[in-house]
């Protein structure tokens, strides 16, 4: 009885009545062991189905209050399904974002502030990492400002059925070494080469590409049409000259 007596209002022996979320009125009466709820639209309805009950001996019509009678009304505040399912997809939209920018957050490294090293320190220790257990090669150019590393992840030879192979592919890079700016520039080049040769003729096969940067810039100049006074215009583009 401690939870009805929260939407309504009234006594075991007269019965309880009250407003339920959804608008409609009701009426409560213990019979015996029996809890029996009479709903309808208004109480003015409830009287019919309470006289068409079993039980119209132990209710009478001054047990359901009038239509004007003061009933309690529901909380301002009522969880209805549609809110209940709003507020889980709102927390678990709020739950992805900190999780996700928390995350972000805890494993980000700290920002280093070393200071550029010279240009033959810089040299000194790519050349280093060639010396290591490592499958690729690193080695100064003939420009000492240019370091290539190259990695051969192919490079295999086999005969066959009358038939000899070859199949190589190269990967490799040219780091070049700019102490003005405290850059470095990377060209990337990519080889193919699938070779065969037998009884019945030789085959080859190869593809190269080439990978560079190719900085923006700003140029300024002047035009002098034919028959007429210099006049000022830019151009502005990107260059795709080499480094």
């Amino acid at each position: 009885m401690s939870g009805l007596t929260d939407w309504v209002h009234g006594n075991s022996s007269q019965g309880f009545s009250g407003a339920r979320p959804a608008g409609d009125r009701i009426f409560a009466h213990a019979i015996g062991r029996h809890m029996v709820v009479w709903s309808a639209g208004d109480f003015s309805s409830l009287k019919s189905p309470v006289a068409a009950s079993a039980f119209p001996s132990q209710v009478h019509d001054g047990m359901i209050p009038e239509q004007g009678d003061a009933v309690i009304e529901p909380p301002p505040f009522c969880l209805s399904w549609p809110m209940a399912f709003l507020l889980l997809f709102a927390d678990a939209g709020v739950i992805s974002v900190l999780f996700t920018k928390g995350a972000a957050w805890a494993s980000a490294l700290p920002a280093q502030s070393d200071q550029a090293v010279s240009i033959e320190e810089l040299r000194s220790r790519l050349l280093a990492i060639g010396n290591q257990d490592v499958p690729f090669s690193v080695q100064t150019r003939t420009d000492r400002d240019q370091i290539e590393v190259e990695w051969r992840y192919v490079d295999a030879r086999w005969i066959d059925f009358m038939r000899a192979h070859s199949m190589r592919r190269v990967h490799r890079l040219v780091l070049r070494l700019d102490e003005t700016s405290n850059r470095v520039y990377v060209s990337e080049y990519q080889s193919t080469v699938d070779a065969s040769a037998g009884v019945d003729g030789a085959r080859l096969r190869g593809v190269r590409g080439v990978f560079k940067p190719a900085p923006p810039e700003l140029m300024w100049g002047t035009s002098i049409p034919r028959a007429s006074p210099p006049e000022p215009c830019s151009t502005r583009g990107v260059s795709t000259s080499r480094r």
